[in-house]
């Protein structure tokens, strides 16, 4: 993977695991969420007027990616609901580049041996980081659900934008169709706990749909320019960036294992860099 590719990868990581800090934050994380998703739709939207329409070509793989990230969005906030943090989010991102390398091999995407055993140094440093001395249950098979729906919309996205006419209008449609149901669903069920979340964080809304747009934005335009897997595993890097977080602004517990887990994403970054 080219170093400047690699390095905008990184940077998408840690605007990932940022926004996601600021959804576990929110008392219901599934409104939480939401004003992420609605907040960056927010910001794309003056965008739309400027980015090309989709063409017949795109809407299948919107279509698709819109469905991934529904559940994506929906399994995650659950997970966060009943798990912490440095447990759910690390099991969600380390279980989807395997799904994401099974899915390039079968179809026959381009993956070099290092990149290979990049990608598996980082999921099991990722997934060591997530199963350490835990046995929660509902949060580990909602997190396992959300890392189903990330290799989902990762592989759609990857070849979708390679045939879109630009990242920024797959970017920007992707994402004003995505808010659709989510706020629908949320409107209906919880109108009034989301109109009075908005009113007291919604400049925290705004700032993470920005960040969270942005991060998705970079990984989109590295899926132009390199192969799946390895941009897929490079991103789940933010998981070290959350796990942070998770310690030091949410006062999670962090055991000896996550500097065995450190290493080995270190040492996967190396390779898939190489």
């Amino acid at each position: 993977m080219p170093l400047e590719v690699a390095a905008i990868v990184l940077v998408a990581a840690a605007m990932h695991a940022t926004w996601n800090a600021l959804v576990k934050r929110t008392p219901d994380p599934l409104i939480g969420q939401t004003l992420v998703v609605g907040g960056g739709a927010l910001l794309l939207t003056p965008l739309a007027f400027a980015a090309p329409l989709p063409s017949a070509a795109d809407l299948p793989y919107l279509a698709a990616s819109t469905v991934f990230h529904t559940g994506y969005y929906s399994c995650l906030a659950a997970g966060y609901r009943h798990g912490d943090l440095a447990l759910v989010y690390p099991i969600a991102r380390g279980s989807a580049p395997l799904l994401v390398t099974a899915l390039a091999l079968l179809y026959g995407e381009p993956v070099g041996s290092f990149a290979l055993i990049g990608v598996a140094a980082i999921s099991l440093g990722i997934l060591a980081l997530g199963f350490e001395s835990r046995t929660a249950t509902k949060p580990i098979g909602f997190a396992l659900a959300t890392g189903l729906f990330i290799a989902g919309y990762s592989w759609v996205d990857a070849r979708g934008v390679r045939n879109a006419a630009s990242t920024l209008s797959y970017l920007v449609w992707l994402h004003v169709a995505t808010a659709i149901p989510i706020g629908a669903y949320v409107c209906a069920t919880r109108g009034r706990r989301l109109l009075a979340t908005s009113r007291s964080g919604g400049w925290r809304a705004l700032c993470g749909g920005g960040v969270a747009m942005l991060g998705y934005g970079l990984v989109l335009w590295a899926y132009r320019r390199t192969a799946i897997p390895p941009v897929a595993a490079l991103r789940e890097t933010s998981v070290l960036i959350a796990t942070f977080i998770a310690a030091a602004s949410l006062h999670e517990p962090v055991g000896p294992l996550r500097w065995i887990a450190a290493a080995l994403v270190a040492m996967g970054i190396a390779l898939v860099v190489v």
